[in-house]
């Protein structure tokens, strides 16, 4: 009878400290996620921002070259993966617009501003990689028994990558 109690205080011992480091592993690579994604967000702004820079240099000197219209994208922090990939390629497919207006504009601010958002790629293409690094490290916390269902319990789910390769 001794040894069932002790047997039964070790293994609920070993239930909770098990249950301690996959909770704290789980924990700790979902906030490592979600800052990735976040730093994602916050480049995207950036170059937003970029953007309306563009946009208000040209309508000030209007130009016959109309300003890329901003209502097709909506920025905001917390985007889905599948919203994340549509304002990348939108700001991809602005950069010939911009290099015709270029030719016709002789201002120096508008040049800066369009090479750094040119240049803003690489950065971009940075915080993406970061972010399906921490993503794939996340998704393997929450793989398998017990992870899966202490995930499960804290509502913590499998996140999605960006995956750079089907960029356009």
């Amino acid at each position: 009878m001794v040894y069932f109690f002790l047997f039964l205080i070790v293994a609920v011992a070993t239930a909770g400290i098990v249950y301690i480091y996959y909770t704290f592993k789980i924990n700790k690579t979902y906030i490592q996620a979600r800052d990735a994604a976040a730093y994602l967000d916050s480049c995207l702004f950036e170059k937003y921002h970029m953007l309306k820079k563009l946009n208000d240099i040209m309508a000030k000197a209007k130009l016959d070259t109309e300003p890329v219209t901003m209502t097709k994208i909506q920025i905001r922090f917390d985007m889905t993966v599948a919203e994340e990939r549509m304002v990348f390629n939108f700001f991809k497919e602005c950069v010939p617009h911009y290099e015709e207006a270029k030719a016709s504009l002789n201002n120096p601010d508008f040049d800066s501003i369009l090479d750094s958002y040119k240049e803003y790629d690489a950065e971009i293409i940075k915080a993406i990689i970061s972010m399906d690094k921490t993503t794939e490290v996340f998704n393997q916390s929450i793989a398998g028994f017990p992870a899966e269902q202490i995930a499960a319990r804290k509502k913590k789910y499998s996140r999605a990558y960006f995956d750079i390769d089907t960029v356009s």
